[in-house]
């Protein structure tokens, strides 16, 4: 063997090792993301602040996908001969970060529909009544007068 042979043959496993703890690290940014949805998906109305911070949370969580994929084909390079099961350890990983960023996704329309479904019922009763009081979804009450 020659000295390019040598270095790469120990070079490779202490890349892979590397790698595959930068896989780790991505692994436990997904469980506290997931951790996260839980209690933000239990809250029966969000702020919209809340709101704010999930939809960008959300951002960085889809960017982490593409971190992922892109570390997980080097990794898959790497361990050529340990592949099929790198391809299942990457479609397992894969298969929660689409279910997470479904998860997401849904409560944040949910959250955004009633928002609208709350101004569209203020709309319709100021049309309706000249006086009223209306309770939102959120603990705040508003009296709205209109005077004719």
């Amino acid at each position: 063997m020659n000295k390019d042979s040598d270095e790469s043959s120990t070079r490779d496993p202490q890349e892979l090792q590397l790698l595959t703890v930068k896989r780790s690290s991505i692994k436990g940014r997904v469980t506290k993301f997931k951790n996260y949805l839980k209690t933000i998906s239990a809250k029966e109305s969000l702020s919209t602040i809340e709101l704010g911070e999930l939809t960008l949370k959300l951002s960085k969580f889809e960017l982490l996908l593409t971190q992922f994929d892109e570390l997980q084909g080097q990794i898959e390079i790497l361990n050529y001969n340990a592949l099929s099961e790198e391809i299942d350890e990457r479609d397992d990983i894969e298969q929660i970060f689409i279910t997470n960023i479904t998860i997401a996704r849904e409560i944040i329309n949910k959250h955004k529909s009633i928002c609208n479904h709350a101004e569209t019922i203020v709309l319709f009763v100021t049309k309706i009544t000249k006086s009223t009081t209306v309770l939102l979804l959120r603990p705040k009450v508003y009296k709205i007068e209109f005077v004719l």
